[in-house]
């Protein structure tokens, strides 16, 4: 019996403003845990995370229906016409001008 599978798979890479060495080794654990919680939040797989105090790597694995979910939070387009330094998503974060660009 004929079956398709899909298995999807992400390498995500957060970094530090200038890679400024600021993730400590004394709280770097629990870092890891809580991003690995978001994901869960996500019902996605937090495969594998680890990093350095300059950056942290996520190896994620998501189902292919959180993609419409994941696009309801993704940084809001540019309006006006007008860039600013950092926007706001609905969600309350705050992303870099260079991204919603």
């Amino acid at each position: 019996m004929p079956s398709t599978h899909l298995s999807l798979h992400y390498h995500l890479i957060f970094s530090t403003k200038e890679r400024y060495p600021f993730i400590s080794r004394e709280w770097r654990t629990r870092l890891h845990a809580f991003l690995g919680g978001e994901v869960r939040t996500l019902n996605g797989h937090p495969t594998e995370i680890g990093g350095v105090a300059d950056h942290v790597h996520l190896l994620i694995g998501l189902r292919a229906t959180h993609c419409p979910r994941l696009a309801s939070v993704a940084p809001p387009a540019q309006q006006n016409g007008s860039p600013s330094k950092a926007n706001k998503s609905s969600t309350g974060l705050l992303y870099p001008a260079s991204i919603t660009d």
